[in-house]
């Protein structure tokens, strides 16, 4: 099996959940940023920027330096693209840090940032092996104890463009479930945490808030789900067949960069002949877990079989 088609995220697990197909040249395609357009490439750099940016003053950065921070990192042939349809642009990146602070102070004052040996508790990634060559990776954007009762809360940062923002969107999100193979090394006493979701969205220019609690007992489902996602790629690939879906051509309004085409054979839409990809660098990574060793913590903690 090809290692990018290996390597899980909770985006990439989306991704095969709605279209295999999709999920497999995605993987597989070296030339699939190059088609992104400018508009997409735009809700993308909104994305990171509010993220970052949230990140940075947390850290203790002051506002102003954020934002001169932000700039530079801002593709320069873009800081002048403007999306009207749905508020998206560098400017309204500022707007949306300098109303956060206000957020800050009404919600997480009483919050810190978690010191651990590996650094602030900021952009902690986490890789899990998985049997066969496989793996799941993923970072947790933020994580706080509360400066008196010691209570976790994990922040996770989103843009939204949609007219209402609907909190079951992210009530049973699995995204929030991996954040706890972090905490089992920087906070291993927490039998559950609350993960709090920063909102942005672009079209009411503030933010929403919506808190959830998290249980290990809800982990043991999640560590099922991995299995079965890892078993069934690995099924797709070993008879080189990846199902599509026809209801996925189109996801919030844009058409898939392989619409029209994902029937032809693979190896007409994607460069198998080149050179091979890069080896990851899961150095990045402060924390490697194998699923051996997760079943084991998850064991010791609920006393429950997976």
């Amino acid at each position: 099996m090809d290692k990018r088609i290996a390597s899980l995220s909770y985006s990439s697990g989306l991704l095969a959940h709605s279209c295999p197909r999709k999920y497999q040249l995605v993987k597989l395609s070296s030339q699939r940023t190059e088609r992104l357009t400018r508009k997409q490439s735009l809700t993308f750099d909104f994305g990171h920027m509010v993220g970052d940016g949230i990140a940075m003053l947390f850290s203790g950065v002051s506002l102003e330096d954020t934002i001169w921070k932000l700039f530079v990192l801002w593709p320069n042939e873009g800081i002048l693209d403007w999306d009207d349809d749905k508020n998206k642009s560098f400017f309204h990146g500022v707007d949306a840090l300098m109303k956060f602070e206000t957020v800050r102070q009404q919600l997480f004052d009483e919050y810190e940032v978690l010191q651990t040996d590996r650094g602030p508790a900021i952009e902690l990634g986490f890789y899990l092996s998985l049997p066969n060559g496989m793996a799941y990776r993923g970072f947790v954007d933020i994580v706080l104890p509360h400066k008196h009762t010691g209570e976790i809360r994990c922040i996770e940062v989103k843009t939204n463009s949609a007219v209402y923002v609907n909190p079951a969107q992210y009530k049973n999100s699995s995204q929030a479930i991996g954040y706890s193979l972090i905490l089992d090394h920087i906070a291993p006493e927490v039998s559950s945490y609350d993960v709090t979701y920063l909102v942005y969205s672009t079209k009411k220019l503030d933010y929403e808030v919506f808190d959830f609690n998290k249980t290990y007992q809800a982990r043991a489902r999640w560590i099922r789900e991995l299995i079965l996602d890892a078993r069934a790629i690995q099924e797709w690939d070993a008879a080189d067949f990846y199902p599509t879906r026809g209801e996925h051509c189109i996801t919030y309004g844009r058409e898939c960069d392989f619409l029209g085409m994902c029937h032809m054979e693979t190896k007409q839409l994607v460069d198998l002949e080149g050179d091979p990809p890069e080896e990851e660098d899961i150095s990045k990574y402060e924390f490697h877990i194998t699923l051996e060793e997760l079943i084991k913590t998850q064991l010791e903690k609920t006393g429950a079989a997976i």
